[in-house]
This record gives C-alpha cells, structure tokens and sequence, in this order.
C-alpha cells in the first residue's frame, strides 16, 4: 500500500524503510507503544471489574522460551520509558495533554 500510494512498483528497489520515511508515517512499533498509556488510563478509569482482570494471573504451564511478559509489565515498563505517573492517568484531561506531549516527542526523535 505505501508503494502504491508512492506511486513505485516492487522493481523499483526502495527500502520499505525510506518509503515509510518518505510519508511521515510512525514506526509501527513506537505507534503501539504510544497507544499502551492510552488503553492504561480506560482501564485505570474503569469500574472494579477491568482493574481485577488486568491485574489477573493465568495459572498453568508456561510455554517454552522466553517468559512472556504481562499487560502490566509492558505497561510498566512504556510509563517508566515515558516518566509517566500511573496516578496522572484518573484525571482524563490531564492524561490526554501528557499523551499528546508525547506523540510530539515521539515524531522528533524519530527524525
């Protein structure tokens, strides 16, 4: 689609990389990383119901490998990356200004 939108075919040997530069779009993975704060705070704000089941552990066997990493811990880990106080995520406006700091920080360093 971003070749297409480029108006480039397949043979015209462009990383997926520059393209991605080339229309200002985020790096997918900073996008979603973004995104965790936000989905926090909804469930922070939410009833007893939501916090009981992010903060559930799933009994059973773990697959082979690498331990997999709860909702909480990436979530942990984004507002620590951020600086980010889970506290600040119960008042919505406030959340929202700090969300938007960040997207902004976000698409600088990017470049």
């Amino acid at each position: 689609m971003v070749r297409w939108m480029l108006g480039l075919k397949r043979d015209d040997r462009t990383s997926t990389t520059t393209l991605i530069q080339r229309l200002s779009i985020p790096d997918f993975g900073q996008a979603i990383t973004c995104r965790h704060p936000r989905w926090f705070s909804h469930i922070k704000r939410g009833n007893a119901w939501t916090a009981r089941v992010s903060t559930l552990d799933i009994e059973g066997q773990t697959p082979r490998g690498l331990q997999r990493k709860t909702w909480m811990e990436v979530i942990r880990s984004d507002l620590q990356e951020f600086n980010l106080n889970s506290a600040a995520a119960l008042d919505r406006r406030k959340w929202k200004v700090i969300l938007k700091d960040i997207v902004v920080i976000q698409r600088h360093t990017r470049h």
